[in-house]
């Protein structure tokens, strides 16, 4: 199978993500917070796509939403919210599954 993303793009996603939770980013996301009490457990980035065009393209690439729509059992997705979670390597623990708020 085809990869939807090569590294060269990751790594400038990665990128990316560093300079908005460094305040270096042209844009400014919704929230960039430190969600754990330690320094740096786990960042969570709030609409990311509202602080840079990479990704907001990455967002709206038609293999994408084609294939979101498609699971979605419609022909019209639109992006609601989009969160990142960032943990980084060596720190904290792992995270088992759970469900945040009940629908």
């Amino acid at each position: 199978a085809q990869s939807m993303l090569s590294d060269t793009n990751a790594d400038a996603l990665r990128e990316r993500m560093f300079a908005v939770i460094e305040g270096r980013s042209a844009g400014q996301a919704e929230s960039v917070r430190n969600m754990g009490e330690a320094r740096n457990v786990v960042i969570q980035i709030v609409n990311i796509w509202e602080a840079d065009d990479l990704f907001r393209q990455h967002i709206y690439q038609p293999e994408i939403t084609a294939m979101v729509a498609q699971l979605m059992d419609t022909d019209t997705v639109r992006v609601w919210h989009d969160q990142v979670q960032y943990k980084p390597p060596t720190i904290g623990g792992p995270t088992n599954w759970h469900q945040d708020h009940p629908y």
